[in-house]
């Protein structure tokens, strides 16, 4: 039960729960599309990412010099059920809705050849 308390802890925060809810619906993402979608700073994304990545929220993947970070979906790890529950209903959120377009409007521009 500690493993899912730690997940509960590390998406209890508006901007890892942000951040969830982006990777949910994304394959993965590199931190400057993150970034961008939520128009925050770079040192308070990459703070959230660690907070995620120990709870065994996400996993990142480096590629070159970027690193990618997608959302844990194994079916072993640590509360994935319960964070399919929340971001279900997080995605509702205006906030969320806003970040999720942000993110949509930068991959087409990207796809495009930006």
């Amino acid at each position: 039960m500690e493993k899912e308390i730690k997940v509960l802890k590390a998406v209890a925060d508006p901007t890892r729960l942000r951040i969830t809810c982006l990777l949910s619906g994304q394959k993965s993402l590199c931190v400057c599309e993150i970034i961008n979608a939520m128009k925050m700073k770079q040192s308070a994304i990459s703070k959230a990412l660690k907070v995620l990545k120990e709870a065994g929220v996400i996993l990142d993947e480096k590629k070159a010099q970027w690193v990618y970070y997608s959302l844990n979906r194994e079916k072993g790890s640590p509360g994935y059920k319960i964070l399919e529950s929340i971001m279900s209903g997080a995605v509702k959120n205006p906030v969320i809705a806003s970040d999720a377009s942000a993110l949509r409007q930068r991959l087409k521009k990207k796809c495009k050849g930006e």
